[in-house]
């Protein structure tokens, strides 16, 4: 995910180590005059999640990554389904299954043609939960 955030960056990531003195992780990201991004406010918290009770299919090949989406899922009181690979994902085609991506990478030209919700990693508890929302209401 760092080196994913690196790259997002347009910046590097190198790491380091030596036996007996420990790892050195180094981040390297452009420098910046822009205003720094304001952070997520109550207005777009706001967003109403859905009120059903979904259920929901987590995919990640990270299985720490998966089950800590999964816990997020849970707490928005939905019920999870996690898998860890694409194969164990398609058990059946519901053409009308609301889709998110959600990805740490900068680009992903073989899905920019897809039109469906996307969430870039890492992200918070509120913005899954207002993308899960977008997701239900592209499907409909």
């Amino acid at each position: 995910m760092t080196h994913g955030l690196a790259r997002q960056l347009g910046g590097a990531l190198h790491l380091s180590s030596e036996v007996g003195h420990g790892t050195t992780v180094e981040l390297f990201v452009p420098s910046t005059t822009k205003p720094m991004a304001t952070p997520m406010t109550q207005q777009h918290m706001s967003r109403e999640p859905t009120s059903a009770k979904l259920t929901v299919l987590v995919v990640d090949d990270d299985a720490l990554i998966a089950m800590s989406t999964s816990m997020m899922v849970e707490d928005l009181g939905h019920e999870v389904v996690e898998v860890h690979s694409g194969c164990d994902a398609l058990k059946e085609i519901r053409p009308r299954l609301p889709i998110l991506i959600a990805t740490g990478y900068a680009e992903l030209s073989a899905l920019s043609d897809l039109d469906h919700p996307r969430l870039r990693k890492p992200y918070e508890q509120e913005q899954l939960a207002a993308a899960l929302a977008d997701a239900i209401r592209a499907s409909c």
